[in-house]
């Protein structure tokens, strides 16, 4: 859907097999400079290149990962294959003392399936990639002893990925003269709040509504645009990860303690504290 909205405004503006390496600013323009020498001149770059980031790389220097002690699943099951309660139109979350599974339906050419991301503790780490793929026989020894519902999705998953999850320091500033950051080239988080392509979007639109409020003078809409989104996103980063001591609970190893402690963290007081000033934000009218 983006690809196709970015073409029609204009035609020319995607070129696949180009790899860029950094981005700079000279004499007032943004450079784009790309693998194997030369570069590409315009009046702002904006490196939306995934936490691999190279434009960040060359605007603040390396940032070191640091793994958080657990791996993430992720696979597609076809609802067909599933058993019915797999087939509500809900999203559902399945917590445990050392690892938790989110579900929601998705669709595909008219297929429907089940999406599941399963983040387990693990003292060993994957490669940080979401397109490494895992051996179904590891997927069920980190979940031995889990409802067989959750066995199911591994079991006709289609395809299984693994990777481990690592997080960075947070970064005061994303812009330096005429070049920025959006996504996770700049924010980088932990998926336990649900909310990274969220805040992916939300960027690029205060983005857009600080260069359209000053297209004459790009580096004080960067400034501006830092100002409007650092913060927030800085929380939402540090308020996932912790998210993890939530999911994962010694408590919930037996029924008893278990009870008590989704009524305390799962009431809906508990649920719209934790998310409603996540949800309530407002990209299209947040003061810039």
């Amino acid at each position: 859907m983006l690809y196709e909205n970015v073409i029609r405004l204009k035609s020319d503006a995607v070129h696949f097999g180009v790899r860029s390496i950094g981005a700079e600013t000279v004499n007032g323009r943004a450079r784009l400079l790309l693998d194997g020498g030369g570069a590409v001149e315009g009046d702002v770059v904006v490196g939306c290149d995934g936490a691999h980031s190279r434009v960040r790389q060359s605007l603040f220097g390396p940032a070191p990962a640091r793994y958080t002690g657990a791996n993430a699943w992720r696979g597609l099951a076809p609802m067909s294959k599933l058993k019915p309660q797999h087939r509500q139109p809900l999203a559902s979350t399945w917590i445990g003392p050392t690892a938790h599974v989110t579900t929601y339906p998705v669709q595909r050419n008219g297929e429907q399936f089940v999406s599941f991301s399963a983040q387990v503790d693990s003292p060993d780490w994957q490669t940080e990639s979401w397109s490494e793929r895992g051996e179904l026989s590891d997927a069920l020894k980190d979940f031995d002893g889990w409802h067989q519902d959750i066995l199911d999705l591994f079991i006709e998953s289609e395809n299984l990925f693994r990777w481990g999850l690592f997080v960075r320091d947070p970064l005061d500033t994303w812009s330096k003269d005429r070049v920025t950051l959006v996504g996770d080239a700049c924010h980088s988080m932990t998926p336990y709040l649900g909310m990274g392509v969220n805040m992916t979007i939300e960027d690029a639109y205060v983005l857009a509504r600080c260069l359209e409020a000053s297209p004459d003078d790009i580096e004080a809409a960067l400034k501006r645009y830092d100002a409007a989104r650092v913060e927030r996103t800085n929380k939402t980063k540090a308020s996932s990860l912790a998210m993890l001591g939530i999911f994962h609970s010694p408590e919930l190893e037996k029924i008893d303690t278990a009870r008590q402690y989704i009524q305390k963290e799962w009431s809906p007081d508990a649920v719209r504290e934790r998310y409603e000033w996540l949800i309530t934000y407002d990209a299209t009218t947040v003061e810039i």
